[in-house]
């Protein structure tokens, strides 16, 4: 973060923070010199180490266009790179959107074609420059009534003219953006009403399609897919789902736009980038004859009714069916449970009791249907609360969903808690079948293995990995699991080889975090087993430290578990080789912690503990303050609170010292641990106050 009123190189002012995008945080700031706000955005740091940010900028301070912002500068410092851009006044098209619902075609048409006109500008660059994250809240309204695209993503080259991108927009991100096909499908599909039965064989021909298109790279097509998304959105007032894209045109929620503009959004929209517009040009020409749209494109529509009735079942298929057989005249309805079911999850990051709350609310609604549960569910374990995930399976997601038990997303969440609590007897029951219901789906076979080897059942892991090499298994997935059972058979150092290995090369989401944590974890082991070696044990610390970092910074905020280790990590790191700067950085990944719901009695004590040491007694109070308030019941913290009183003291004047406060909190500690194991915990404690003469 940027403290308010920096100053960047001498001329940029800082204002406040204003938002996030896909590539870091961004600022309000005033330009000294021209006398005018302009817009800085600080590069996420996971970004600089792979992407040639300098050669991005470079190529962005060249545009010049009407809907387009102008870039202004290049900074780059020891603790982070930021581009500085024009300010654009006025609001985005998201927030228009909440204060006076859907646009009329009229204006949605205008907005189109200047859109159009700048992706035909960008296209046409050499090479050409791809925006990948056109959204509402992208599109800037200025006070004259124009748009201007901003917050360009940023991307690194890929093969045959397709690049990578950071990250995605849920609902507005194409396919072939994606890395992984269950997330995307996840984002696509929520409350979606699927086709009832089973998936027959187009259905499972039709997920191959989409599942061809995971990880592509995007390119000028890519654009025309976020544009038609964006399109939906502002004359429908809902963001399309999976089952919008293959049932409903914008005309079925919004009957007043025309037949022949909602034919050409569902182009746009199309799941295959070939059955697309080829070009913005293309576009261009196709808005400017609408009249070409009309009841041909509906004829030509009509061929492609047996495909789209098969990919239907896609959401069936992974999503567990959920909503079948919603009625239309229950049509606003259900589109109130999804409105509410989307906003749980975008609130998780931010606000996780909110979204639980928004959650729960929206199950209230649709009591018998399982999405806003299992979404419940989802959003538990991003935060570790696996036993509070289990709970709502077993109390509430069971009685009140039918069939839930042969949904194959419901038996994977309920077998990531029972992992996340350390039963691996459950989580192998619920891992297997997870893989069995979702047959064809390697991700959730690769968990059930991954489980099997945990839980030392290596004979049946072999088994089910030869049945997974036969559907072609992923290389990196290999070196996962060969490095899980050289741990297994005490070749530490071979382990380590393939799981690194399997690092280089992984693309899958959940398989880079599983390596990153079989690494973290192996390091740590050895480390607690170097013993007196204290150069050896900080060599596996700081080689822990290394693989998180790069994996936290990787995933941000989306992954609390990461950003745990990481900070866990920084602090055993820091108390071994008694780096002050170290201690102090993973006092505030603790706090950030904190920040984003993650509240545990521990994380407070470790931040305690690192402004004890560092002579910040105040700060250490503060924080054990807010621990006795919140766990009055735990001894650790009258404990420490005790001793943090004891060093207070011991700092004072002989004459002036009082340890009326250390004994209070210490008979505290010794009402919760007597009788108790724990009450031999405290002698240290008491010997301390004893040589006060405090306690006698």
């Amino acid at each position: 973060m940027i403290a308010r009123g920096a100053v960047l190189n001498d001329t940029y002012v800082i204002r406040e923070r204003i938002g996030s995008g896909g590539g870091g945080v961004i600022y309000l700031a005033y330009h000294r010199r021209l006398q005018t706000d302009v817009v800085i955005k600080q590069i996420r740091d996971d970004i600089r180490s792979f992407v040639d940010v300098r050669a991005e900028v470079d190529l962005l301070k060249s545009l010049r266009h009407s809907f387009l912002p102008q870039v202004y500068d290049f900074l780059e410092y020891e603790d982070g790179i930021y581009t500085v851009m024009e300010y654009i006044p006025g609001q985005n098209l998201l927030e228009a959107l909440k204060r006076n619902g859907p646009v009329p075609e009229k204006m949605a048409l205008v907005w189109a074609e200047q859109l159009t006109d700048a992706l035909v500008y960008l296209h046409s660059r050499k090479p050409p420059v791809i925006h990948s994250d056109i959204k509402p809240a992208n599109i800037m309204l200025t006070p004259e009534g124009s748009i201007c695209l901003i917050d360009f993503n940023i991307s690194m080259s890929g093969a045959g003219g397709r690049k990578k991108t950071i990250g995605v927009s849920p609902r507005y991100s194409p396919p072939e953006q994606y890395g992984n096909l269950q997330k995307y499908l996840y984002d696509m599909s929520a409350g979606a009403a699927a086709a009832g039965g089973l998936p027959d064989q187009e259905t499972q021909e039709a997920l191959r399609k989409i599942q061809s298109l995971m990880g592509l790279g995007v390119d000028e097509r890519s654009d025309l897919f976020s544009l038609g998304m964006t399109l939906y959105t502002l004359l429908t007032g809902k963001t399309a789902d999976l089952d919008d894209i293959l049932h409903h045109p914008v005309n079925y929620w919004n009957p007043s736009v025309s037949e022949e503009f909602s034919a050409v959004i569902r182009i746009l929209m199309s799941l295959d980038p070939k059955d697309r517009f080829r070009s913005a040009a293309e576009l261009q020409y196709a808005l400017k004859h609408l009249e070409r749209y009309g009841k041909s494109y509906k004829a030509k529509k009509r061929k492609e009714t047996m495909l789209i009735a098969a990919a239907a079942g896609v959401v069936l298929l992974l999503f567990g069916g959920v909503l079948a057989g919603i009625s239309v005249r229950n049509r606003k309805r259900l589109e109130q449970y999804r409105s509410m079911v989307n906003q749980g999850l975008e609130m998780q990051r931010d606000d996780y009791e909110g979204a639980l709350q928004k959650l729960q609310e929206a199950a209230g609604m649709m009591p018998q249907e399982a999405e806003a549960y299992l979404a419940e569910m989802s959003v538990m374990n991003d935060h570790l609360d696996y036993e509070d995930a289990l709970e709502l399976a077993e109390n509430t997601i069971l009685p009140q969903v039918r069939d839930i038990p042969e949904n194959g997303q419901f038996n994977y969440l309920v077998a990531r808690s029972y992992d996340g609590i350390g039963d691996g007897r459950e989580a192998v029951r619920y891992y297997g079948k997870a893989a069995e219901l979702m047959a064809g789906e390697q991700s959730y076979l690769q968990d059930y293995i991954v489980a099997l080897i945990r839980t030392g059942d290596t004979e049946e892991a072999e088994t089910q990995m030869a049945a997974w090499e036969k559907a072609g298994g992923d290389e990196s997935l290999g070196s996962y699991l060969r490095a899980m059972l050289s741990q297994a058979g005490g070749n530490i150092e071979e382990a380590e080889k393939e799981a690194a290995e399997g690092l280089k090369t992984a693309e899958d989401v959940r398989l880079k975090k599983n390596l990153v944590l079989f690494l973290s974890a192996l390091y740590e082991r050895e480390a607690a087993e170097a013993g007196e070696d204290r150069e050896r044990k900080q060599e596996l610390l700081s080689k822990r430290l290394a693989v998180l970092s790069e994996a936290a910074d990787g995933f941000g905020s989306r992954d609390l578990e990461l950003l745990e280790k990481r900070a866990g990590a920084r602090y055993e790191a820091a108390r071994s080789g008694g780096d002050r700067e170290q201690a102090d950085m993973a006092a505030q990944e603790f706090e950030e912690l904190l920040k984003l719901g993650y509240d545990r009695a521990y994380l407070y004590q470790n931040i305690a503990l690192i402004r004890e040491t560092a002579g910040e007694y105040d700060e250490a109070e503060r924080i054990l303050e807010r621990m006795r308030k919140n766990w009055p019941n735990d001894y650790r913290i009258w404990y420490q609170s005790a001793l943090l009183e004891l060093e207070l003291q011991a700092g004072k004047p002989e004459n002036s010292r009082d340890y009326s406060a250390a004994l209070e909190y210490y008979r505290e500690a010794e009402k919760l641990t007597a009788n108790t194991a724990d009450a031999g915990e405290l002698l240290p404690l008491a010997g301390k106050l004893r040589d006060t003469g405090a306690l006698r």
